[in-house]
């Protein structure tokens, strides 16, 4: 029946056990002998019952107490996020995390059993944990790669193929420059790397259309000739987005962090955003619009929030921040700033 209670009685020789329908709720209650109380809780009230004449009875429900769960410290932050938590949300709206990239967060995660995956790449699928030794070459559509290791260089096919994602891996290419050849760490086009850990090349990245560099760690170039090197460059082309990387070009011949030359082509699209600057180069960042080369108007470069850093020399590169940026058409200069030394969080002005 609605809104009572149905109870059912079993007795023994030491007492009656009670079980009862309490608001569509079942309560089990042992009770004393006749003349006795007894008391459960209902969901969040505490029910009282009498039992008098083997006929139990309720009196009355009150809300139980209300207990607040008991709290725990967070554990003590550990490596990179220890001294900043708070995400950078950029000007889109898009969360970066609150620290550089570097060796502890980019790269194959630490205690991954890898097994041996072939270079040459023919069918799209996911390669999870591959170790791809003398490096891998891309020959179809879709290829997702994550958790590895690739000793070698990474060719991202012949411009035909799309799809390719690399993330979580380090690319040990071993393909230091030599004095006539300067070998990419990864190239050319239609690929997105995230959260990569990349190294031992002559360059770090080359782009020639359609390329993501996101939350990666490019380093330790060279070798120490006099080779032009960069940890990201484009010869032409574009429609790429380099966002929240840590990139650094230290070696005898580096030319920038980011070196954009219109020799093949013009410079066209290119989002280059929250990142991290360093150079033994002339220039942390070359624009594009170097009047030399044979397409010198770069157009619809946004180049925001990004901080030029002083590791290597006081004005980021040897001779300054950054050379052959103009304001062209779609052209974006904003929010750029210096990293450490005496003007750290000052602007920095092409």
């Amino acid at each position: 029946m609605t809104g009572r209670h149905h109870v059912t009685r079993t007795r023994t020789k030491v007492g009656l056990l009670i079980t009862g329908l309490l608001a569509g709720s079942v309560a089990a209650v042992t009770l004393a002998a006749s003349g006795q109380t007894g008391s459960t809780v209902q969901g969040n009230q505490t029910c009282s019952f009498a039992i008098a004449d083997g006929v139990v009875s309720p009196l009355a429900c009150v809300a139980a107490p209300t207990t607040a769960p008991p709290t725990t410290e967070p554990p003590t932050a550990t490596g990179p996020s220890a001294t900043a938590t708070t995400p950078t949300v950029t000007s889109s709206g898009t969360e970066l995390p609150p620290y550089w990239p570097d060796a502890s967060n980019t790269g194959y995660p630490a205690g991954t059993v890898l097994h041996s995956c072939p270079s040459t790449v023919t069918a799209g699928g996911l390669y999870n944990a591959c170790k791809f030794s003398g490096g891998v070459i891309v020959k179809a559509n879709n290829v997702v790669i994550t958790n590895s290791l690739i000793t070698g260089q990474v060719i991202a096919g012949d411009g035909a193929e799309t799809g390719l994602s690399i993330s979580d891996t380090t690319i040990d290419c071993g393909c230091l420059s030599t004095s006539t050849q300067t070998p990419p760490a990864v190239a050319f086009s239609n690929f997105v790397l995230k959260r990569d850990n990349i190294m031992h090349s002559g360059h770090g990245v080359q782009i020639n259309d359609n390329a993501t560099v996101e939350d990666s760690y490019i380093h330790d170039l060279g070798a120490n000739n006099s080779a032009h090197k960069d940890a990201i460059i484009s010869n032409g082309g574009g429609h790429a987005t380099i966002r929240h990387n840590n990139l650094e070009c230290a070696a005898t011949g580096c030319s920038a962090a980011i070196g954009l030359f219109g020799d093949f082509g013009q410079i066209n699209g290119w989002t280059i955003d929250h990142n991290l600057l360093n150079t033994t180069g002339s220039y942390c960042l070359y624009g594009g619009d170097a009047t030399a080369k044979a397409y010198n108007t770069a157009i619809n470069i946004v180049v925001t929030d990004n901080h030029f850093g002083t590791k290597d020399y006081a004005k980021c590169g040897q001779y300054g921040p950054v050379a052959y940026f103009d304001y062209n058409a779609g052209n974006v200069w904003s929010g750029n700033v210096w990293d450490g030394g005496t003007l750290a969080g000052k602007a920095v002005s092409p």
